[in-house]
């Protein structure tokens, strides 16, 4: 046997951990609860990443859109919620290992590269829209996001943004201002800027409104949210799977 092939071998036979890249995403209520109870997007994102080798942080905000992690929180009014919130800085909820509390000093992406520069970031995961889809700038705020994002000296290897999924036509609906046709009209604009920039190729739009995933969430009429929109561990787990499907590094 070769050292060569010795070497193979032990290789596999490392934990996965070890062998493992880094990932970064950042999110809004939809990872924000799912780190609150344990289950849906940002658990579902982390074990599918980490059956790829990756080691996912996630960092999630209440009611953020793409500027609320952009530009400089004391420039901006939106309203957002972490773990925890002072004049002076906010604690997201984060899953992973992390202690980062967000200053209000400087725009929240930036610090989360500062805070992470040591490491090299394997691939970076913007989980965001639902905030944005009544924001006749949100697109725009977006890819400045993306930009900012790949203009890292220390570039994240991919990048990809999981677009919103579809929301449960249910009779408790408790966002009936949200449709499935308005998400559809926010993701042609989003998709239009990025391409109109040349990010599109670099941060792919992972956009999983398609039939066939429709028919995935209500097969057998099962739920796939708790209240219309946040969803549950199912819904999460098929939206993950199929977003992931899209990107071919990843």
């Amino acid at each position: 046997m070769t050292l060569r092939q010795i070497a193979l071998i032990i290789i596999c036979l490392l934990p996965v951990n070890l062998l493992a890249g880094k990932c970064i995403s950042i999110g809004d209520a939809q990872s924000a609860l799912s780190i609150k109870k344990s289950q849906g997007f940002a658990p579902q994102m982390a074990e599918s990443l980490k059956e790829k080798g990756y080691d996912l942080t996630t960092y999630a905000l209440i009611g953020s859109g793409a500027k609320d992690w952009q530009e400089m929180p004391s420039e901006n009014n939106s309203l957002v919620s972490g773990e925890s919130k002072t004049t002076n800085e906010i604690k997201p909820f984060i899953y992973g290992k992390s202690n980062l509390k967000l200053q209000h000093s400087s725009p929240y992406i930036q610090q989360i590269f500062n805070h992470h520069k040591e490491e090299d970031i394997d691939c970076f995961i913007i989980q965001l829209g639902d905030n944005d889809l009544f924001k006749d700038k949100a697109p725009e705020a977006l890819k400045e996001l993306v930009k900012t994002v790949l203009a890292q000296e220390k570039r994240p290897r991919v990048c990809g943004i999981v677009a919103p999924t579809f929301k449960e036509e249910r009779k408790n609906d408790q966002f009936p201002f949200i449709t499935n046709k308005r998400k559809a009209n926010y993701l042609e604009r989003v998709r239009h800027h990025l391409q109109k920039s040349g990010l599109l190729q670099d941060c792919p739009l992972l956009s999983t409104m398609t039939e066939e995933v429709h028919n995935l969430l209500r097969e057998n009429d099962k739920s796939f949210t708790h209240d219309g929109l946040y969803l549950n561990d199912r819904g999460a787990k098929i939206w993950v799977n199929e977003a992931l499907k899209k990107h071919p590094l990843l």
